[in-house]
């Protein structure tokens, strides 16, 4: 399942470190099952992980509870913020102690004008979307041959 094929990349070692000189991010240590923040808190940051695991999930109003995603060493994550959007649509939980970089919308927004880190970014955002169909496709799948759907 989803889960536990990402959780080999956790326990990789850290992507290379990642350049934030001048952009005033905040390097914050996360403890295994803490929030990085919740549904319905208020976009006003991105985030990067640069060491361990965090798991990214939804709630329906109907509170049905979902996972959406296991990210890892490298990965950004609450790009929600850049497209105006005003609360987040999903919890960020540690799922293993975590080192994760908090940036600004206004200073990510000013890294983006650099062609290095724009291409950095747009791989991880093809790389994430990517992911999330293979992931759908198998949910889908399993769901089907269970009859469930």
């Amino acid at each position: 399942m989803m889960v536990r094929s990402r959780l080999s990349r956790l326990a990789s070692p850290p992507a290379p470190a990642f350049d934030v000189s001048g952009a005033g991010g905040i390097l914050r240590e996360y403890r295994r099952g803490e929030s990085v923040f919740r549904q319905g808190d208020r976009t006003s940051d991105i985030f990067y992980v640069k060491r361990g695991g965090v798991q990214l999930s939804t709630q329906s109003t109907a509170g049905r509870q979902a996972k959406v995603g296991l990210l890892g060493p490298g990965d950004f994550f609450g790009e929600g913020c850049l497209t105006g959007q005003r609360a987040r649509t999903g919890t960020a939980t540690a799922v293993t102690p975590c080192v994760i970089l908090r940036i600004s919308r206004r200073k990510i927004t000013k890294l983006l004008q650099q062609r290095v880190m724009a291409d950095r970014f747009m791989a991880h955002l093809l790389s994430r979307l990517v992911r999330m169909e293979e992931d759908l496709a198998e949910y889908l799948s399993l769901g089907l041959k269970r009859g469930v759907l």
